[in-house]
């Protein structure tokens, strides 16, 4: 199970795109282990 506060904390300390918005947690088509994590805004 993924702690998706946790993630998203990491996330930010890290620069990672989209840094204070929440995670969307959805799955991806096309494979078994694919998740899309944070949809950064455009």
């Amino acid at each position: 199970m993924i702690d998706f506060e946790r993630l998203a904390a990491w996330m930010d300390d890290r620069g990672a795109p989209g840094a204070g918005e929440p995670i969307v947690n959805r799955f991806l088509s096309g494979g078994t282990q694919k998740r899309d994590l944070r949809d950064p805004p455009r």
